[in-house]
This record gives structure tokens, sequence and C-alpha cells, in this order.
């Protein structure tokens, strides 16, 4: 049984996941750490352990010959129908500063690491890494068009979502498709760890012949999808104890701040979309108030960030870490997040999709505050990797997630 990817998956999910059935993938992307684990025995092993007796035991079975896999997702978002459509392939690793792969994002070391233990235990890629294509017209519509308009392979709702796969063994389907990407530019849209992973692991085996870890697999949407939904991700907050100054003198240096009377998540929502752009929404925990925050100026962009690429000013996610959070959590470098997430950052902050939980953290004491932000607009993650450039951690939620468990691929 397929499961979402590792990182949005809650605890209680994953036990929950965990429960619903013996052959659910979480428990291999997403094991349980138990008592007496050691450096030999742990959740990566086990997941290592597991994948092999499936094979074994043809709960998972390999193509006979090489194949893409064509992914098509139906879903509903605040009352309107999409439907995503998408190819599974591999892809040669390249260099992120000399290759035509362009990531968006700055990754972060813990994270990577957990997936750089499963790489090297399960040897496979288990979920594909989300990848746009850049299109001009929409060629690839009708190539695809010649595999979904036949019954899929499998079929199967998920969280609301329809799934449909397909298995693709035509070699004039897959030459077309890969004849499409020649010499394209691919952004990353969703799994920046798991390709530094791939790349961390290609290194790690140097001294071997060039060989399956010299690739990894991805599932490649085009810019022109008409399913291709970017939503927000949220930053709720743990305070350091003590504040350099007073919250509202750091927040309206740079913000007027308006608070919303008779506030509610729903009326702050509104009133963030409505709003011109560098505007955030703000929660407090202690008063259980909501506030909006607007850009006081936009020449205080230029002022502090005097050598900041335009593009990267255009993003407001970039602003409100380097002019809301780093100030609150005491970074010394006005430009820090955006470039290297501190340790301190980490350790404070979590990203929610969900704005209803992200509520719920504040309000549970676990964490502060929280900021709501509007959308990236999908040209200006292309603008960004176009430059080679990067934004904060977790600055795009790409809806819906890609799942884990539905193709996997080998490396040995």
């Amino acid at each position: 049984m397929v499961c979402p990817p590792y990182d949005v998956v809650s605890l209680q999910d994953r036990e929950n996941l965990h429960h619903r059935h013996p052959l659910n993938f979480i428990r291999i992307i997403l094991g349980k750490e138990l008592p007496g684990d050691t450096e030999y025995r742990n959740k990566y092993t086990r997941a290592a352990q597991l994948l092999k007796s499936w094979r074994e035991e043809k709960i998972l079975i390999s193509e006979a010959q090489p194949s893409m896999y064509v992914s098509e997702q139906r879903f509903s978002l605040k009352g309107q129908d999409y439907t995503r459509t998408s190819f599974i392939s591999l892809v040669k690793l390249e260099d992120y500063q000399t290759g035509n792969i362009h990531p968006h994002e700055v990754t972060l070391p813990k994270q990577k690491e957990d997936r750089l233990n499963l790489l090297r235990a399960c040897k496979a890629n288990l979920d594909p890494i989300f990848v746009l294509y850049p299109e001009e017209d929409t060629k690839s519509k009708s190539i695809l068009e010649s595999v979904t308009s036949r019954t899929p392979d499998a079929e199967f709702h998920w969280d609301g979502t329809l799934n449909k796969l397909w298995t693709v063994k035509d070699w004039q389907v897959i030459d077309s498709l890969t004849k499409l990407l020649e010499n394209k530019p691919l952004f990353i849209a969703d799994g920046h760890h798991r390709y530094e992973v791939s790349l961390a692991y290609k290194e790690e085996l140097k001294d071997k012949p060039p060989g399956p870890h010299h690739f990894t697999m991805i599932a490649l949407v085009s810019t022109k999808d008409p399913g291709l939904c970017i939503l927000p991700i949220h930053r709720v907050i743990k305070l350091p104890k003590k504040l350099e100054r007073p919250m509202e003198d750091i927040l309206e240096e740079s913000f007027y701040v308006e608070y919303i009377k008779g506030g509610n998540l729903t009326l702050m929502e509104k009133r963030l979309q409505e709003s011109p752009i560098y505007s955030y929404g703000l929660f407090l925990g202690d008063t259980k108030e909501y506030y909006l925050l607007t850009l006081r100026n936009l020449k205080l962009l230029k002022k502090a960030f005097p050598n900041t690429p335009e593009c990267l000013l255009e993003l407001e996610v970039t602003v409100l870490h380097s002019l809301a959070i780093d100030r609150l959590l005491g970074n010394s470098s006005k430009f820090a997040s955006a470039n290297l997430p501190s340790a301190r950052e980490e350790n404070n902050i979590r990203y929610v999709h969900d704005s209803v939980q992200a509520i719920s953290l504040v309000e549970s004491g676990e964490y502060d505050i929280a900021f709501f932000i509007n959308p990236t607009p999908i040209e200006h993650v292309s603008a960004v990797a176009s430059q080679r450039l990067k934004m904060p951690p977790k600055s795009t939620f790409f809806y819906p997630k890609l799942l884990s468990g539905l193709v996997i691929n080998p490396l040995e």
C-alpha cells in the first residue's frame, strides 16, 4: 500500500498508517525507532530487510523490461476540480552549478542525514522527486494523452485524490518523451533533500564503475499543466525565552501591524489574500489575537539588501524570514535564512501547510506564534532556480504530494 511522503506525515498519521496494514509503505520510508536500536540494527536496516522480503515474496514485482510510468492525480481545491499529469523516469544526476537540474530551496541537514541513511540501507529510490520542465506549447499533452486514454494499470483514491498509474513500455512513446526534454532545464519542485542525498550517495560510490547510482527517479510535470497548484507553507515559531527587544518593536521596524478586530482564521486568511505583496498573517498564542503585517515601504528592501538579486526580493517568504523571523530569533545575518538555515532556525521553526494545524500548534503552547503567507507564484520559482539561487527552506507546497511506494527504482 502506498502512503504520503515522509515530510508531510505527522506522528499520529504515522501510527495510524503503521496499524492500517502490514504492507503499508510507511514501514519502509518512516519506520519506528525501537528500544535497543544500535548502529547495526535500527529503523533503516529494518526497512531494508522489509523491502528485500517484499521483493522475494513477490509483493513487489520488477518490470520485465525498462519502462516509464504515467501518473494522473485528480483532486478538488477550494471548490474547483483539477487534473495533474506526470511521467516517471530516471534522470542522470548532475551537479547544481554546472548541470541542467536546478533547485530553488535551501535544504535542512537533519532531513538529509535521515534520507541518506535510508538510501544506504535500502539501495533504492523509494519515491520520485517532483520536477518541472518548461514548455512554451503543450506538446507533451498529446503524448501523455496517448497513454491516459487507455485503462490504467492501477487506480485508487487516497486522501480525497483519485490516483491513476499507467506502465509505458512502448519505445515510441518513451522516445518522444525523452526527446521532448533534450537540452531543457529541469526545476526541482519538491524533493530537494532526496536529490542532494542521491548526489551524496553517488559521491560515496565514486570508486565504483558508472551504474544505477548515477541516476535517480523523478516525476516530471509540465509548467503548462493545468493541474499545477502551489499552496503556501506557514511558519510556527518557538521564540527565545528572552527577546533582544519587544516583539512589537522588532516587527514595527519593517511592517505596519494591524490588529484584526473580531479576528478568526477565516477572516485573517481573507484579509491576507486581498492584501498587497509583502503582507503576512500573524497569530499570537498568549493573547489568541490575529494581526495583518504589511511592509512599510519598498525602499526598505533596497536598504536592507542592497546586493540581493531582484528575483529573491520578489519572494514574500524571503522578506518574511529576513525582516521578521531572523530578527525575532536573534540571527545576526540580515539574509541568513535565505542562504543557510541556522541551527536555531531548525530547532525553533516548524513548517506547516495546514493553517488549522498551525493555529493548533500555537494554542497548545508547543509554539508561540504563527506566520501565514500567500502561495509563491510558479513564475517566481522558475526565476530563482534559473539563476541558480535558492529560497528559504519550505517555500512552496506543490499540491497534492506525490505518493511514496507507487514506483520504486532499485539501485542494485
